[in-house]
């Protein structure tokens, strides 16, 4: 999936862009999905000439999002099974307290390293081709088209 954003900030090789909603996101007007401008971090890797103010079209990777899905939640889920089963057998017991402080604990632990783990700069996306200042990104500032029944609408 490419997308296209204003940088807004550069720190060597790590880009911060300015993403806008697209068409369909602005003709609503209700935000209640949160689409509005949103910061995001991406990495020129390639070393692309990019100043302040540039629209950069950058690259999110095919299975990015199953893989980005799966850590968040098969890995905080995994840490619980395994940890669950494995304080029955640490703690000699068949009771259910030990068993389910342990299977917490693995959860907690699982998640704080999903977490730092996605905070990994080689996830970010990767800019593929500078646009330029002149050419804007996404829906341009002027009001929503007439048909748009929620502006109309009292």
């Amino acid at each position: 999936m490419t997308k296209t954003g204003r940088v807004t900030k550069i720190e060597g090789s790590r880009v911060t862009l300015m993403v806008q909603p697209s068409l369909s996101c602005q003709g609503c007007g209700r935000h209640f999905c949160g689409a509005r401008g949103r910061e995001i971090g991406a990495r020129n890797s390639t070393g692309l000439p990019l100043k302040t103010g540039d629209y950069a079209e950058f690259s999110f990777p095919a299975f990015g999002a199953l893989k980005a899905g799966l850590r968040v939640f098969g890995l905080p889920v995994l840490g619980f099974a395994v940890s669950y089963f494995m304080g029955g057998y640490i703690f000699e017991t068949s009771e259910e307290l030990p068993r389910a402080l342990s299977g917490f604990a693995g959860f907690s632990a699982s998640t704080l390293f999903a977490f730092f783990w996605g905070k990994n700069y080689a996830r970010l996306p990767g800019i593929v081709r500078v646009r330029g200042a002149a050419e804007p990104v996404g829906p341009a500032e002027e009001s929503p088209p007439e048909e748009c029944p929620e502006r109309t609408a009292g």
